[in-house]
């Protein structure tokens, strides 16, 4: 009786990390290599679309000295956004107005671990003339 009781525990855990275990389809995490969308013109509004692991542009620009507001959305997944050099944070649902004095690009990271792709969470954003 013993035994068929460990080996029923035993087949159950099995069964249970098979199913917990990877996927047999090998896919890796997305990663913004296949999403080179890049805005053409400078806004005045950006609103930044957080997947899991990407954002919907790869470079973004906007207008030196030009006010722009700037809301990160999540599509999926829990995100938040710092952009570099300018030490700015954005949440979700909330926008920020900054006007960038500085011409040059700026680095926008997921700052919040949303997962094994995390790393390639990145996009730019270009302040133009």
């Amino acid at each position: 009786m013993k035994r068929i009781l460990l080996f029923a525990v035993l087949v159950a855990s099995a069964v249970a990390m098979a199913a917990c275990g990877a996927s047999s389809s090998g896919s890796k995490p997305p990663t913004n290599q296949d999403q080179g969308a890049v805005m053409a013109e400078p806004a005045s509004e950006i609103v930044i679309k957080a997947s899991n692991f990407k954002f919907d542009m790869a470079e973004y620009k906007v207008k030196k000295g030009q006010p722009v507001k700037l809301t990160l959305q999540n599509v999926e997944g829990v995100h938040g956004v710092t952009i570099s050099g300018v030490n700015l944070n954005l949440k979700a649902g909330k926008t920020v107005e900054y006007t960038f004095d500085k011409a040059g690009t700026y680095d926008i990271v997921c700052n919040i671990y949303c997962g094994a792709g995390h790393a390639q969470m990145r996009a730019k954003l270009t302040v133009v003339e």
